[in-house]
C-alpha cells in the first residue's frame, strides 16, 4: 500500500493525472475509504473539470474525516467553476477554519472579487503572504480588469501584458474562447500590435466562427509578422469553406505550411489543405488536364502519407489516360504503408467484428471515465469506440473501429496502462483529427 501511495505522490507532483488515478483506483480497490485517495481524486477531478464528480466525493470525505481541508478546497474549485460564487466562498471560510491553507487562501480571494466584495478581497489580501501569487493576478482570473490600475498603480505595462498573456494559455487551455477575445482586447489597449495576443485572437475568433472579425485580423498579422503561418492557415479555412475560392485557399495553405519545418505535424490544418487540393483536382480532371490533377494527387500524398483515395486516383489517372508519371518518394511512402497496414489490418478485422457496441446512455459514457475491472480487451476496446462517437459527432461506428485498428497497438499498451477508455478517446481522437 505504501508503494501506491508514494506513486501517487509521485504522479501528483509530476502533474500525471491519469497515472495518478489508476494508482488512486488501485488505493480503494483495496481500502475503499483511503483518505489520501480520495482527496487525490477530487484534485483529479478539478483537474479534468469533471465538477459534478468532485461534490460527492468531498461529501464523503467530510463525513469520514471531518478535518480534511482539501474537501473544502476541491468544493470551492467547483462550485466557482459553475460561477457559485458565495457558496465557494462559504468552503473556503469553513476549509479556514481547519487549516490555514495557501490555496484556500486564493479561491477566497478571487470568490470575493468575483461577488464585487473586492475591497474585502484587497485587505485581506494584504493581511496574507501567498508566494508567486498578488492581487492583479486574481484581478485577471477573475475578468476584472478595469479594476486592476486601483489596486496596482506601480505594474509596468509589459508586466501587465505578460499576466494577461499568461491569462490567455491558460483560457485557450481550458477552451475559454469568448474570456480570450475580452484578454486581447485588454492587451491591444496597452500593444495594439502584439504578436502572441493577435495569434490568441485569430484562434479565438476561428473557433467562434467570426469570420468577417477573421479575415481583418489575419490580414493584420500577416501584414505585421508574415512569417506567422497561422495568420494564413486560419485565413484560408475561411477563403476555403465560407467563400468558397479553393484556388486562392490553396496558395494561402501552402504558403502558411512552408513555413513550417514539417507540416505532417500540423494536422488540424492539413485535411482542410487536402480537401481544397481534391477540390482543385477534381476541376483539373474536368477540364481533361490529367497530368497536372495527378501532381495535385502526389502533393496530397507530400502532405499526409495515409491519404490512400490519392493514391488509387493516381493510378487509374496512369492507367486509363496514359498519363506519364514517375511514382515520387511520397507515393512510394504511400504504397508501403498501405501494404503494412493492410497486413496488420487482417489479423485484427475479425477480432474488431465480434465487439458489438450495442445500445449505450449518458451514464454509462460517465462511466468510462474511469478505468473498470474489465473482462476482456474487446470489453475496452468497445468503450472507446462508444467514447470517441460520443467525444467526437463526426465519428460513427465504422469510422471509430477503423481509428481503432490504426492505433491497435497503443490500445493495448492503453489497456494495460490502466488508462479509462474516456481519456484515451478524448486524446486520440483528438490527435487523429
Amino acid at each position: 500500500m505504501q508503494e501506491l501511495l508514494n506513486e501517487c505522490e509521485k504522479a501528483y507532483g509530476e502533474e500525471d493525472y491519469s497515472r495518478l488515478d489508476w494508482v488512486c483506483n488501485q488505493i480503494l480497490k483495496q481500502d475503499k475509504n483511503n483518505e489520501s485517495a480520495l482527496t487525490y481524486k477530487l484534485y483529479i477531478y478539478c483537474n479534468w473539470r469533471q465538477y459534478h464528480l468532485v461534490l460527492p466525493i468531498a461529501e464523503q470525505i467530510r463525513m469520514l474525516y471531518p478535518d480534511n481541508y482539501h474537501a473544502y478546497n476541491a468544493e470551492a474549485i467547483a462550485y466557482s467553476a459553475r460561477k457559485e460564487f458565495v457558496k465557494a466562498l462559504n468552503c473556503c471560510e469553513a476549509g479556514l477554519e481547519i487549516k490555514d491553507y495557501c490555496w484556500l487562501r486564493i479561491n477566497k480571494i478571487e470568490a470575493l472579487i468575483s461577488i464585487n466584495r473586492i475591497d474585502e478581497a484587497y485587505e485581506f489580501y494584504n493581511a496574507l503572504e501567498i508566494p508567486g501569487y498578488n492581487f492583479t493576478k486574481a484581478l485577471i482570473s477573475c475578468g476584472k480588469y478595469s479594476e486592476i490600475p486601483k489596486y496596482d498603480s506601480v505594474l509596468s505595462k509589459k508586466e501587465l501584458i505578460d499576466y494577461f498573456l499568461k491569462r490567455c494559455e491558460y483560457l485557450d487551455r481550458i477552451g475559454n474562447r469568448e474570456e480570450i477575445l475580452k484578454v486581447c482586447e485588454e492587451i491591444f489597449k496597452l500593444d495594439k500590435d502584439n504578436e502572441p495576443a493577435l495569434v490568441y485572437m485569430v484562434n479565438a475568433l476561428a473557433y467562434l466562427g467570426r469570420n468577417d472579425e477573421l479575415l481583418e485580423y489575419a490580414d493584420y498579422g500577416i501584414k505585421l509578422y508574415p512569417d506567422e503561418a497561422i495568420f494564413y492557415l486560419l485565413k484560408a479555412d475561411v477563403v476555403y469553406f465560407d467563400l468558397g475560392d479553393f484556388d486562392k485557399a490553396v496558395k494561402l495553405y501552402e504558403k502558411g505550411f512552408s513555413l513550417y519545418e514539417n507540416p505532417r505535424e500540423h494536422w488540424n490544418h492539413t485535411d482542410q489543405l487536402i480537401w481544397a487540393l481534391y477540390d482543385r483536382a477534381d476541376q483539373l480532371i474536368e477540364s481533361g488536364n490529367f497530368k497536372d490533377a495527378v501532381e495535385i494527387y502526389d502533393k496530397i500524398l507530400f502532405y499526409k502519407a495515409e491519404e490512400f483515395k490519392a493514391l488509387d486516383n493516381i493510378d487509374t489517372l496512369v492507367n486509363k489516360h496514359n498519363v506519364k508519371y514517375e511514382p515520387s518518394e511520397y507515393y512510394n511512402e504511400s504504397l508501403k504503408l498501405r501494404f503494412e497496414l493492410e497486413n496488420r489490418f487482417n489479423e485484427i478485422d475479425e477480432y474488431l467484428k465480434a465487439i458489438d457496441v450495442g445500445e449505450y446512455g449518458r451514464e454509462y459514457v460517465n462511466g468510462c471515465s474511469e478505468f473498470k475491472e474489465y473482462n476482456s480487451l474487446a470489453e475496452y476496446i468497445r468503450d472507446i469506440i462508444i467514447c470517441l462517437m460520443d467525444v467526437y459527432p463526426e465519428y460513427d461506428e465504422e469510422s471509430s473501429k477503423y481509428r481503432v485498428k490504426i492505433a491497435f497497438e497503443n490500445v493495448k499498451e492503453s489497456f494495460e496502462f490502466g488508462e479509462s477508455a474516456y481519456d484515451f478517446a478524448v486524446v486520440y481522437g483528438f490527435s487523429a483529427g
